[in-house]
């Protein structure tokens, strides 16, 4: 369920390129907190269609070079949307966010770049002993590579520092490689 206070678009539908271009689109969500996008979608990446028996190399040439043109950015929104995403994820949520996200390539080989900067954050998890607090901090994505940068959070009254990186592979992330450090040496865990 995703629920939103005001809607504007300006949409314009290419039917030769069957592509929907968005020339202005704003969410406003609660809180003043807004969801801006803009750009070019394929509507064949949006629909779900059945695959052939037999496929033709013909409209897998076609398939795969269908380009991506498309931008989304917030500012200043509440760390609290991921709360869409991820409902019962968090006890406690709190900051600010700024993003700016953008996607080309083509539908095969999808390219995102961009930064996603978290100020004054806050967060605690339902089910698992885990806060991360004071996130004053920014994630790198570069073609499909998303930086990681240190990120302190506490465990069962540990201190820990956090940092990695992942690959975005089809806009799913896969090879995630984080660090966790503990400078203090010692480890409380208490069950």
């Amino acid at each position: 369920e995703f629920q939103f206070e005001d809607l504007l678009g300006n949409f314009h539908w290419n039917s030769q390129k069957n592509e929907i271009e968005i020339r202005e689109l704003d969410i406003a969500l609660e809180d003043d907190n807004h969801i801006q996008a803009k750009g070019n979608l394929p509507l064949d990446v949006l629909m779900f269609r059945e695959e052939p028996e037999i496929e033709s190399e013909v409209s897998e040439i076609v398939y795969q070079e269908i380009p991506l043109d498309f931008q989304i950015n917030m500012k200043q929104a509440d760390l609290n949307l991921l709360r869409l995403f991820l409902k019962e994820a968090f006890s406690e949520i709190m900051g600010s966010i700024d993003l700016e996200l953008y996607l080309t390539g083509t539908t095969e080989n999808p390219f995102m770049n961009g930064t996603i900067d978290i100020n004054q954050g806050k967060i605690a998890m339902n089910n698992l002993p885990i806060q991360v607090e004071e996130i004053n901090s920014r994630i790198e994505i570069s073609n499909n590579q998303v930086n990681i940068p240190n990120i302190p959070l506490m465990a069962y009254e540990n201190r820990f520092n956090l940092s990695g990186q992942f690959e975005m592979v089809h806009l799913v992330p896969e090879n995630i490689s984080l660090t966790i450090q503990n400078d203090e040496e010692k480890i409380i865990y208490q069950n």
